[in-house]
């Protein structure tokens, strides 16, 4: 899987950064036209908006990059409670 994925990113990449900031990193990042979808699960969105224990699932060639935008969660359901007599 990692050497497709590194034959994709590579028909893919951009000589700039897209982003306003400067991504900090310790090795010289590589960008890529963003038009790829992966599935990924997670424990949870930290404080800085990263992901937390991300686990790769595989490519979706059944969504666009343009139509992926970030979940919120519902709320919990709350169990209906006992019946209030009157």
């Amino acid at each position: 899987e990692l050497d497709r994925l590194a034959k994709l990113f590579a028909d893919r990449l951009v000589s700039h950064s897209p982003f306003t900031n400067r991504v900090v990193s310790n090795e010289s990042p590589h960008f890529v036209h963003p038009d790829l979808v992966c599935e990924v699960k997670f424990i949870e969105w930290t404080d800085e908006g990263l992901l937390r224990q991300p686990v790769y699932l595989g490519l979706r060639d059944d969504k666009r990059a343009v139509a992926v935008v970030r979940e919120v969660p519902a709320p919990p359901r709350r169990p209906p409670g006992p019946a209030q007599s009157m």
